[in-house]
């Protein structure tokens, strides 16, 4: 993930050097399907593979393999209904709406285009995924990351080497890469389970049990959609695309910080369907208290001296900065720090299958973000304005979320704030004086930024030590590192 993370900077500097600001917003705008698919392709994961999950740890392995291949009937379906969307309503907000310059709409046609077909890469890759946690295979997701850097570098060399428009050229070497990947996982499920080798079945019982759980997940994620991609494209109507690449780079950062956390609870995820299954529902609860303070304490390590130094870090980073890269980047961070919340609450709602109303609460208050993003632009509001917006909203959500998880599940709301939050502010606060200090205190330099780093880093894990750790915890902690001493 280091390795990842590192290429994925360093691909985002070229491709900006070599688009330039003005097509690498475009690509943001225009192609941000392919980005996107991500995150959505994630979320539906999560919700097909809590109902393998739920055969394996019931140890119904024949009712698991018709559930695969319902699960993708289903999404086969579904990609069929993007495509047609894609090619009518899509078409028409693209050449009527976008605020894109007339030399380079022949090239957004195209990149347009490209995306929608790595959309549907992306969709059909699901079930598949899903499979792969499910089983909990997550040492594949290694090797995937190594062969993921080795193309990004690839198409990076490409990029250079080849005297050809480079928004297009991009975006078709976006989609080789999403064809390959989507392939590997498709044959690494045929050659390692058995349940993935797809035959039309229709039980409707699992199909309408399937559609229903998917559906309102579905309803969720697109809200999601709608509140990135949406408020991007607003900011293309209003500003242009110019203030895309700001947001677009900002958004390059926030991805490789999550994506830590991202393996961690897709690690989680399928172990709490499990406990569900099998009825262990003190385990399941504790697995979540757990993992909501270790998924923000995890994120929190990694952000802090992100949100502090990004300053020179952008400047090291990029050639050129685009104007707002600095405030968009501090405020999407600040976002994901919040929304670290809703992700373990997630996984325990879809444990129970139990989702309709979460999910609908959930993505009817995240659609908000578009509404209320464009009356405030339409008033002459900032750009950063939207992710101010988005941060309330995310705030709101938590506590929104929690009382609708808690009548689903019980497991006692005062013990969450006083376990999971208190405890993360407490982090918050203790780990932040040193470092914040030496920030307001010192100029500019490398210097600067290697004792920011590092004192950010140790007063991270100290706090987290002292007061984020329950007892029987920190005496994991300690025989973890005395049997490590001893052995060596």
């Amino acid at each position: 993930m280091a390795l990842s993370m590192l290429v994925a900077l360093y691909t985002t500097r070229i491709v900006l050097e070599m688009l330039g600001v003005v097509d690498f917003g475009i690509y943001n705008v225009v192609g941000g399907l392919v980005v996107l698919a991500g995150s959505l392709v994630n979320s539906m994961a999560s919700a097909s593979q809590r109902f393998l999950s739920f055969e394996i740890g019931k140890a119904n392995f024949d009712k698991l393999k018709r559930t695969f291949s319902i699960t993708l009937s289903i999404y086969l379906i579904f990609s069929i209904l993007v495509l047609i969307l894609s090619e009518t309503v899509g078409l028409w907000f693209f050449f009527n709406k976008l605020n894109i310059p007339d030399e380079r709409y022949f090239a957004s046609f195209w990149v347009y285009q490209l995306s929608v077909f790595a959309f549907l890469a992306n969709i059909l890759r699901v079930p598949f995924n899903a499979s792969i946690i499910a089983h909990e295979k997550m040492g594949f997701y290694a090797w995937t990351s190594f062969l993921e850097v080795f193309l990004k570098l690839l198409l990076i060399y490409c990029l250079i080497l080849f005297d050809f428009d480079k928004l297009i050229l991009y975006s078709i070497l976006t989609l080789v890469v999403v064809f390959i990947t989507t392939l590997i996982y498709i044959l690494y499920c045929y050659f390692n389970f058995p349940e993935t080798r797809y035959k039309f079945v229709y039980e409707k019982e699992i199909f309408i049990s399937i559609m229903n759980f998917s559906g309102w997940t579905i309803f969720d994620s697109t809200s999601n959609v709608a509140k990135k991609e949406g408020v991007n494209i607003l900011l293309n109507i209003f500003f242009n695309s110019t203030i895309n690449s700001a947001r677009g780079i900002a958004f390059q950062v926030s991805n490789q910080v999550t994506s830590f956390v991202g393996n961690f609870q897709t690690a989680v995820s399928p172990q709490m369907t499990k406990y569900y299954a099998s009825n262990e529902f003190f385990k399941l609860k504790t697995l979540y208290f757990r993992s909501s303070k270790f998924t923000f304490y995890l994120l929190y390590a990694l952000s802090l001296p992100v949100i502090l130094e990004m300053e020179i870090l952008l400047g090291w980073w990029l050639s050129e900065v685009p104007e707002y890269t600095l405030i968009f980047v501090r405020l999407i961070i600040i976002n994901v720090l919040i929304d670290s919340f809703a992700g373990t609450t997630n996984l325990l709602v879809q444990a129970t299958g139990n989702i309709k109303n979460y999910q609908v609460f959930s993505g009817i208050i995240i659609f908000l973000n578009l509404p209320i993003s464009y009356l405030f632009l339409e008033n002459g509001y900032p750009p950063e304005t939207t992710i101010i917006i988005s941060i309330i909203i995310s705030a709101m959500l938590v506590f929104g979320r929690l009382i609708i998880a808690n009548s689903i599940i019980n497991f006692n709301l005062y013990d969450y704030f006083k376990n999971v939050i208190i405890r993360n502010i407490e982090v918050c606060i203790l780990c932040s004086l040193v470092p914040v200090y030496i920030f307001l205190n010192s100029e500019l330099g490398l210097s600067s930024f290697l004792l920011i780093f590092f004192t950010s880093i140790i007063s991270t894990m100290i706090s987290i030590y002292i007061v984020g750790l329950e007892i029987n915890e920190k005496t994991i902690i300690r025989d973890l590192i005395i049997n490590k001493i001893k052995f060596e």
